[in-house]
């Protein structure tokens, strides 16, 4: 049979409560799910990787595409759409410069990323374009007219 801990205020703070470690490990667990893509470990640099971070906007004529690489050179981006896929790949890589300085801590992330993105129907891969501008890169990626919205007149009787 199981013995029925009452919880005490003394016991939660001191980290002896049985459902203290439940607690932490939940907290914990929810924080990385949520955190951003620019603070999660996936795109931390932990393993040389990151995922740069990306907005998607969608009209009638087209998918827009921008993405954040600070940093990186446009010589190392790679756009593709293959298989109903948008993807972007490239690195973003560290120039070593020492002149006897210490470091506490170092946040920049360097490494390679891929994002895969799968694009709606309609999108023509013909006609895609790509352009870099101050460490943001937007992808306009046209759509074939015949995948227009088509207005349709109701008829009134």
């Amino acid at each position: 049979m199981m013995t029925l801990v009452p919880w005490n205020k003394t016991s939660t703070e001191s980290g002896l409560s049985p459902l203290g470690d439940f607690h932490r490990e939940m907290d914990r667990i929810f924080s990385r799910f949520f955190d951003t893509p620019t603070t999660s470990l996936a795109a931390s640099g932990i393993g040389g990787d990151f995922a740069p971070a990306m907005d998607l906007s969608e009209t009638d004529a087209q998918v827009v595409v921008k993405a954040e690489l600070p940093g990186v050179d446009p010589a190392q981006i790679e756009v593709k759409v293959q298989n109903g896929a948008l993807v972007l790949s490239g690195k973003k890589e560290e120039t070593k410069e020492e002149k006897g300085e210490t470091f506490y801590r170092s946040e920049r992330v360097y490494g390679s990323f891929l994002r895969s993105i799968t694009l709606p129907s309609g999108v023509d891969p013909e006609h895609v374009n790509a352009e870099f501008k101050n460490g943001v890169l937007t992808i306009k990626l046209n759509k074939k007219p015949e995948s227009a919205p088509k207005k349709i007149k109701v008829l009134a009787r």
